[in-house]
Order: C-alpha cells, then structure tokens, then sequence
C-alpha cells in the first residue's frame, strides 16, 4: 500500500550540476566490519586496472568503469536522491567536500576488491564505505539489481544526516538509513519506506531486539560490528518506519525523544516522557506492527524531479583511480 506525503513548501531541485576537469542485506554485517577486513590487506593488493571515467557534480565525485550510459543514470539518480531527502527531511544537501563512488561494472570488475575485503566467500556483498575526516568514500558493484543502490543511498542519507546534524543516537541513525534506503523514483515521484525482506526474515527468526538494548548499542558493540548485527538494523528499521510511516500520532514523540536524549536525560525518563509508556509495552506496539498483512510505504511527488543535468563521464588514468581509492587501504589508517 502507498500513500503520499506533502512536501515542505520549497520543494523544487537544484539542477546546477557542474562537470568537474579532471559507504547479505547490505550493512549485514556492518559494512564498518567490511572495512576492517579491508584494512587487513596489503596496499599493494588491489589491482583497480581497467578503463575508467570520472563524473563530478557539486556534492559527488563517481569513478566508474561501467559504460557511460549507465555512469551516468547512476549519477542523476544520486543526485535525485540527495535532492529528495533535503526536502523531505530539511537536511543540508551541500557539503564541504564531495562524496566519493566508485563504481565496479559487474561482479568480474568488483570481485577483487570485495574478496580482498570480506573474502572470497561472501558473494552476496554488493558494496562498502568508510568515512575519513569527515569525507565518505563508498564501493559499490553496478549489478543491474537493487544491491548497490542499497549501500549507497544507505551511506549518502548517512553523509547528509551528519552534514546536518550532530550527536544522533546510532539506532536512529541506522534506522533512518536504512529506511530510506529503498528510495525508488517512478515518474514524478520518489518512494521510500519499502519492506527490505531481509529484515523481515531476520526479525521472524530471531524476534525483535528489545528496544532498551537497542538505544544502549554504540559503534563498539559486538551487536554492531559483529557477525550478528542482523537484529538491531531489523528493529532499528522497524522501529524507525513505525514512527515515521505506521503511527503518525507518535511522529511528534520521536523528536521529543531525541530532544530529551541531546538534553542528557535518562533512557527510561525519556521514553516515558515522549512515547507515555515504557520500551518494554512499546515493543507490544511493534510486534503488533510487524504482523500486519502489509506495511505502507510513501511517495513524495516532485514536479521537476528528472530536471537535472549531468555531465558526461570523462576519461581517466586507473593510477588517479587508485590514488582516490587509497584512503580505503591501510596506509590511509596508519596516518
């Protein structure tokens, strides 16, 4: 089931891109944890030979040995995708240093890099990021279906959040990342919201992680980087799209919460003030959520929204490639 949301009243799109001159269920395990694995590695181990192009927009700089029909598409539906999350949730959509992709045509082109990452046994990963002084770098393989594109709006709703904002607790971070990670566009519209069957299955298997355990994980939890990180990305979304999609009446709550957290209040003060109940009767509310027969998602309607130009590819030398790609590799780290 779909419905649509209004926009905030300024709702049109930048389309002033300029051509430049020279971050399983994706995030399952963390793709922090990808990274580690990454950092593992020998510099010298990744050969990113090959005939690449480079596409720079204001906020975006893609690398990508995909043909330039496809580079292209890949890069207006980012920046659609950053235009559409600024309106909606009034994040700032211009950063100070551009977020860079890199785009592997198919699984020949990605395989090396994604086994020197997590190994040769882990085809199902179809991407990974990392962050380094405040610029993200993401990785991803250009496979036709929906993988990549998961892992990058994933990590640019990541980059656009703390462009904007500070101090976020991790289960919201993850949970809105995770929700709008599914933005879609048919026609004039974006949709967002949709059911990642990933999560559902995790939450059927393993139940929901209670939600006083869930606010207390932070970047060092084992619930977070390890191999079992499954259960709080399911309930962090869940938990997420209730809030903002299945319970209306509580989307005033949820920045009540968060204000009352930014305010040092304790969890339990907290929640009781915003929500009226407590993590353990809420969580009643989500399993009741979870076993609706179907789950809504939203669409936001742009009348300009495929208004944006975007430059042609222009052709590179992979040893520029891999000087961009360095602050994935070891020696980046050891600075």
């Amino acid at each position: 089931m779909e419905f649509e949301l209004p926009l905030p009243d300024s709702c049109a799109f930048a389309s002033d891109i300029r051509a430049g001159i020279m971050r399983p269920m994706t995030r399952l395990p963390s793709l922090a944890t990808l990274l580690l694995a990454l950092l593992a590695l020998p510099a010298h181990a990744l050969d990113l030979g090959g005939n690449w192009t480079k596409s720079e927009t204001r906020n975006l700089i893609v690398y990508s040995n995909a043909h330039d029909f496809t580079t292209k598409a890949i890069v207006a539906k980012l920046e659609r995708m950053r235009g559409a999350l600024g309106h909606i949730m009034g994040l700032r959509t211009e950063s100070a240093v551009p977020t860079t992709i890199f785009v592997f045509d198919g699984e020949p082109a990605f395989a090396p890099v994604r086994n020197a990452a997590v190994g040769s046994h882990r085809t199902e990963v179809v991407g990974f990021f990392t962050s380094s002084e405040g610029r993200f770098f993401v990785a991803m393989e250009n496979d036709g279906g929906a993988g990549g594109d998961h892992v990058v709006f994933h990590e640019i709703t990541h980059s656009l959040i703390e462009n904007t904002a500070a101090g976020l607790p991790l289960w919201y971070q993850e949970g809105v990342a995770e929700f709008y990670s599914t933005f879609t566009v048919k026609g004039k519209s974006v949709v967002v919201g949709s059911i990642p069957k990933a999560f559902v299955d995790t939450i059927l298997e393993t139940g929901l992680m209670p939600l006083r355990r869930v606010f207390a994980i932070d970047t060092r939890s084992p619930e977070y980087n390890g191999a079992h990180a499954g259960p709080f990305y399911a309930t962090s979304w869940i938990f997420m799209h209730y809030l903002l999609v299945g319970a209306p009446q509580r989307a005033g709550q949820l920045a009540t919460y968060l204000a009352l957290l930014d305010a040092k209040k304790p969890v339990d003060v907290a929640f009781q003030t915003a929500f009226g109940t407590t993590p353990e009767q809420f969580q009643g509310e989500l399993w009741s959520y979870v076993n609706r027969p179907k789950l809504q998602v939203v669409s936001y309607t742009f009348p300009d929204l495929n208004a944006i130009s975007v430059p042609a590819p222009v052709p590179v030398e992979s040893a520029e490639v891999g000087r961009a790609f360095e602050p994935m590799l070891p020696q980046a780290a050891a600075k």
